[in-house]
């Protein structure tokens, strides 16, 4: 799916789902890009949640490349990009 300024796209696996807005366009580099995770977790009585993260990519052409991990229990951004609260 595509707007005038992002191109949008949703990847899940059976633990996890990530959903992307790539900046598009002659401006493109003057706009953040997005990259979403949520993934399948347990709570400290263990009882299954779900957990997500926002993060912004610093450039566009490293959104698709970047992908939300799941590492000790918590949603973390990867390299190339900051968390957004």
């Amino acid at each position: 799916m595509r707007s005038q300024q992002y191109e949008y796209s949703v990847y899940a696996t059976p633990t996890s789902a990530f959903s992307y807005g790539v900046t598009i366009g002659n401006d493109a580099l003057a706009r953040p890009s997005y990259v979403g995770g949520v993934f399948l977790g347990k709570t400290q009585q263990g009882e299954d949640t779900t957990l997500a993260i926002l993060c912004e990519a610093k450039g566009p052409e490293a959104t698709l490349a970047i992908k939300p991990a799941f590492q000790n229990g918590s949603p973390v951004c990867p390299n190339g990009s900051i968390q957004i609260d």
